[in-house]
């Protein structure tokens, strides 16, 4: 009750235990970004909110709607721990107003929309043009030779469609412009999300590590992860690890079981008496082992992790 309650609801949210600590103006970025094609609309929601408001001593839908948005990133905000996802209750009651509001469909509140439509493409082209430049080595670097197709492909989506979105919006009115804006969007996000997911995620996962490992014959005795601790290898093993040098968010865990609470002094010891082990590490921990003549053999590395085994 005390890791549940205490450590992981109360201590996050009013200490830096989590070390997820983000300036009180984070979300305002984050919704800005998120919500950027309907800026304009939710300006014109707020606007109008005045004059839709019930009548003193009835329900009032609109100001719920408005306190739910408030509180939820108000609350977030003051928070120790932040995390972009934390904000996303804050989108139904904005959407709700928004879709409820007949200023939300004039024609200049589209025509601004199809405007940040444009403006986002280009600024993702410009972002991943100072991205590619900056990034020097290691994930920066893999991150960008992996994402230029998609940001390119998602860049070109949002231009076809802020353009789509004043040509129709002269021919068919804002309802429509609303829509292409819309279905733009989507595709856009869609996108995003999958290229991104497909390009990227090899980097955030162990999986191309443990099919390396299952291939070993025999199989491994041991499999350390040092230094880090690497969530996606158990998963994809089939089975447990052994975590050296590394508390996180396992200091529960471990405080339960002391026995499994391995020092580097301790893998290195372990390592040299058990050939069959395997262990992955990061760059910086590998050459620091190596440099200290603990017998290491690459086997499978990525920008920034290897994988390896006895000479």
């Amino acid at each position: 009750a005390q890791f549940f309650f205490i450590h992981e609801h109360f201590l996050r949210y009013a200490t830096l235990s989590a070390d997820r600590y983000e300036p009180w103006w984070f979300f305002v970025p984050v919704l800005v970004a998120g919500g950027a094609p309907w800026l304009p609309q939710a300006f014109a929601a707020w606007r109008s909110g005045a004059a839709g408001r019930a009548p003193a001593g009835n329900f009032d839908v609109r100001r719920l709607l408005w306190v739910w948005a408030a509180v939820v990133f108000l609350f977030f905000s003051a928070s120790k721990s932040k995390l972009i996802p934390y904000v996303l209750p804050v989108i139904p009651p904005l959407a709700l107003l928004i879709a409820a509001s007949r200023s939300s469909l004039t024609v200049r509140s589209v025509r601004w929309s199809a405007v940040i439509t444009l403006f986002t493409a280009a600024f993702l082209l410009t972002a991943l043009a100072w991205f590619s430049g900056n990034a020097k080595d290691g994930k920066p670097l893999a991150l960008a030779d992996l994402m230029l197709p998609g940001i390119v492909a998602v860049s070109l989506t949002l231009a076809v469609c802020g353009l789509a979105t004043l040509w129709v919006l002269g021919r068919f009115g804002s309802a429509a412009a609303t829509f292409s804006v819309a279905a733009g969007w989507f595709v856009g996000g869609v996108l995003m999300i999958g290229w991104v997911a497909a390009a990227a995620g090899p980097l955030y996962s162990a999986e191309r590590m443990a099919r390396k490992l299952e291939t070993r014959i025999p199989a491994p005795t041991h499999v350390y992860s040092v230094g880090y601790y690497e969530q996606t290898l158990p998963f994809y093993l089939r089975r447990t690890i052994d975590v050296a040098e590394f508390t996180g968010e396992l200091e529960f865990g471990l405080r339960l079981d002391p026995a499994r609470v391995l020092t580097l002094d301790d893998f290195k010891s372990r390592w040299r008496a058990d050939p069959g082990a395997y262990a992955m590490m990061e760059q910086e921990t590998y050459q620091a082992l190596a440099r200290g003549g603990l017998p290491m053999t690459v086997l499978e590395q990525d920008p920034n992790y290897l994988l390896v085994g006895h000479p």
